[in-house]
């Protein structure tokens, strides 16, 4: 009888960063972000900055209007990717961040970034 032993280096852990973008899909005079525009930048600009992977996670954001203090809701995207971070990356993704809010009317895009650490 023979065993056949493997070994791989897929279990090395890695540290990377995590990073979330919350889109909100409500402009300013009321009307929602088609689909078809969100697809549109996904593909054009998204994935240029996020080349190694992303996800994108269909979400409800709810937040509070200080002034006049009301709890409200609009459809949302989250996107977000695993990557070893650099400065480069770091500005193309504030870049992306600028791009959308001036192309739909946004006031903020919130990015998160966490420390992570991934096995595959």
């Amino acid at each position: 009888m023979s065993f056949i032993v493997f070994s791989c280096s897929c279990s090395l852990q890695k540290k990377f960063v995590q990073t979330e973008l919350y889109f909100g899909l409500s402009q300013n005079n009321g009307n929602i972000i088609p689909d078809s525009a969100w697809n549109i930048f996904v593909q054009r600009d998204v994935s240029k900055v996020f080349s190694e992977g992303f996800t994108v996670i269909h979400s409800e954001g709810k937040w509070m209007d200080d002034q006049h203090k009301e709890m409200h809701s609009e459809p949302s995207r989250i996107i977000t990717s695993v990557s070893t971070m650099t400065p480069l990356l770091s500005s193309k993704i504030d870049s992306l961040r600028e791009k959308y809010k001036a192309s739909f009317q946004q006031e903020a895009v919130l990015r998160v970034d966490k420390k992570a650490t991934i096995n595959f």
